[in-house]
């Protein structure tokens, strides 16, 4: 187990001394020049005078690297300057005019010694900038967005409610999917311009319909839309299963990844083919020929399979020659670019023995084989009298883009095999 920090003192000074010690806007009770003990975790440090403005306003005590004494220099107030800003502008625009700005964008890339410290350093203000309590604060905003959660003092905030705070200090902490962007301590008053990471330093991920969730390991960082820091990635997010729909695959983001990915769950799908062209639906009966022992598929609509209103007779390619080649038929169907191995689909194919013996045959026997993508699912089998419905999962096989089956009659076979119909279902 990692032992807890030990908590260390520190010595707090200041230039006039009698300055009050304040830490985490609380009043400890000490005035400078004083020692203090800090517990072992992190904690803003101030000093106050009345009349008087602190350098800097507030410092981070981190008891991990804990100085042996901090020093403040107290300089008499000035007069409040008049700042002409707009109090209500919380757009994405540039800051007001005027406004001091008081935080800065996120670089690309994490420092090598965490966030902790970016996020929560000491802000100063520039020298000359007056501070008066009794002045409202007033905030604006560049580069926000309605992914981000903004708190004011422990409190969750709109930013609209935000604009103008009593004056005094605030901490503000701005939030995307529960990870600080912003943690900053704000003293007094006068317009402030808070900067958020620019757009170029976050990747926007959209999801189809927008109710869908978006997961990373087990948390929910959004739904239907959220952003994520480039100082953040390589990582990899996930997207539930809706009801009735076709989850899109698991999408892994790096550093070079597109301002803005887009993703969508599919509805399912159904493709049929039947011989009328009227049941055709996505299957197509894209070539008929036939297969002599040791050749390739070979197109022949006059020798190959023939369309009858009944279905598609396969039979050996030549009634007259014995052993023969065997009919064939080739479909093929298009599937969206989203299609991944692992969606539920089902291949049906509806045949049966013809009837129709070759010459010389006293007993009938149609044989039928079936591949998908060059992939055997059946390998001559053997079909009754009348119309059979046979089914295979091809959940592996799929894949996006042109899909082909082939259908081959046995060489083997003593009648033809009547073709009624195909399906493929695709989806819950």
């Amino acid at each position: 187990l990692k032992p807890e920090p030990v908590p260390g003192t520190v010595r707090v000074l200041s230039t006039p001394a009698g300055a009050e010690i304040w830490l985490d806007l609380a009043f400890t009770g000490l005035r400078t020049p004083a020692e203090i003990r800090l517990r072992a975790r992190p904690a803003l440090l101030q000093v106050r005078l009345p009349g008087h403005l602190a350098q800097p306003l507030s410092v981070r005590l981190d008891p991990t690297r804990l100085p042996n004494q901090v020093e403040f220099e107290l300089v008499v107030k000035a007069p409040a300057p008049t700042v002409s800003v707009d109090p209500g502008a919380a757009g994405n625009g540039p800051a007001g005019n005027g406004a001091v700005p008081v935080a800065v964008a996120l670089p690309a890339t994490p420092p090598a010694v965490g966030l902790a410290p970016l996020l929560e350093r000491a802000l100063r203000l520039p020298a000359g900038v007056p501070e008066h309590p009794d002045e409202s604060l007033r905030l604006s905003w560049q580069n926000w967005d309605p992914a981000y959660r903004l708190k004011v003092d422990g409190r969750v905030l709109d930013p609209a409610a935000a604009r103008q705070l009593p004056g005094g200090p605030h901490r503000i902490i701005v939030e995307l999917a529960g990870r600080p962007l912003l943690d900053t301590l704000l003293q007094g008053g006068g317009t402030r311009a808070l900067v958020l990471p620019s757009r170029a330093d976050v990747v926007e991920i959209r999801v189809t319909p927008p109710d869908a969730e978006i997961v990373q390991g087990d948390r929910v960082l959004g739904r239907g839309r959220c952003l994520i820091p480039r100082s953040d990635l390589p990582l990899s997010l996930r997207f539930p299963a809706l009801p009735g729909l076709l989850p899109p695959a698991a999408l892994t983001l790096t550093a070079t990844a597109p301002a803005s990915v887009s993703v969508r769950h599919l509805a399912g799908l159904s493709l049929r083919w039947s011989p009328s062209a009227a049941g055709t639906q996505g299957l197509t009966l894209a070539e008929r020929g036939y297969v002599m022992p040791g050749a390739a598929f070979t197109p022949d609509r006059e020798r190959g399979p023939q369309l009858e209103r009944a279905g598609l007779l396969l039979g050996r390619a030549f009634h007259d020659r014995r052993p023969g080649g065997s009919q064939a038929a080739r479909f093929t169907f298009e599937l969206p670019r989203e299609t991944q191995p692992g969606w539920p689909a089902v291949l049906e194919l509806g045949a049966g023995d013809s009837g129709r013996r070759y010459p010389l045959t006293l007993t009938r026997g149609a044989l039928l084989t079936v591949s998908l993508n060059g992939t055997v699912l059946a390998r001559d089998l053997a079909l009754e009298e009348g119309e059979q419905t046979r089914s295979w999962p091809v959940s592996s096989l799929l894949k996006p883009g042109s899909n082909e089956l082939l259908l081959l009659s046995g060489a083997e076979s003593r009648s033809a095999t009547r073709l009624d119909q195909l399906s493929l279902k695709v989806g819950p």
